[in-house]
């Protein structure tokens, strides 16, 4: 009877990983999706020359995005490439994940004030991510990650401070750059844990509640993409 019981638990949660893993799976290629359509606006945008300059580095960050899930599919198929390499590379994503975005936002700050200590904030969390990525990839561990998402929660929250001293009306759903890095804040926000987590409960030892936490992660990436298509909207409107 206990093993009748055992063995019948198990099954339930093997059940209930199996349906976690396909849920995650969903949202991961929905993610993928929202990047690759905001990808293809951005370009066309690009292309016609209604982009400002400030831009770029978005629309640089989603081809850079692009390109590493593009990598990572020929290493799961094993095409061309090693696992080893796929490994290195995204333990240095968090470092180029930073660097973009966070130029971007402190680019955006209104006071000469807060572009000064931006700049502080940001080359003091890039020095901390490449000091992390070697421990990293000694432990194969991504709390690199964390503190990627962190020093741009930061930076954030310096742009909000400098509109609200600018006195600038910066609840302005038609500002590209508010748009943008209101999805970089959230999406950065809710990462946070997530990342913490997923390095102490481990896929082999907590499956269960790997998984539960792993779903999230692609709709925090859904939350990011959704803004940068929001930026283009604004920007194909004219509201720069």
């Amino acid at each position: 009877m206990l093993r009748f019981f055992t063995t019948g638990t198990q099954i339930i949660c093997i059940n209930i990983v199996v349906m976690e893993r396909m849920v995650f799976f969903v949202f991961y290629e929905l993610a993928n999706f929202t990047l690759y359509l905001t990808m293809l606006f951005g370009l066309k945008l690009f292309f016609q020359r209604n982009m400002p300059k400030d831009y770029n580095v978005i629309l640089l960050y989603q081809i850079g995005t692009s390109l590493l899930l593009i990598y990572s599919d020929f290493v799961y198929f094993n095409l061309f490439f090693s696992k080893r390499t796929l490994n290195t590379v995204q333990l240095f994503f968090p470092i180029f994940h930073f660097f973009l975005l966070g130029t971007f936002v402190k680019k955006s700050f209104k006071k000469l004030f807060y572009k000064q200590h931006g700049d502080f904030i940001f080359y003091l969390f890039l020095t901390l991510l490449i000091f992390l990525f070697f421990i990293d990839q000694k432990k194969l561990q991504y709390y690199s990650a964390a503190i990627s998402n962190f020093g741009l929660l930061v930076l954030c929250f310096f742009y909000y401070f400098s509109y609200i001293v600018s006195k600038v009306e910066f609840l302005n759903s038609k500002s590209y750059s508010f748009a943008t890095v209101t999805g970089i804040f959230l999406s950065a926000g809710i990462s946070i844990p997530i990342y913490l987590f997923s390095n102490i409960f481990n896929r082999a030892d907590y499956p269960e509640l790997f998984y539960s936490i792993s779903i999230i992660a692609p709709v925090t990436s859904i939350i990011l993409y959704f803004s940068f298509f929001k930026s283009l909207l604004c920007l194909t409107q004219k509201n720069i």
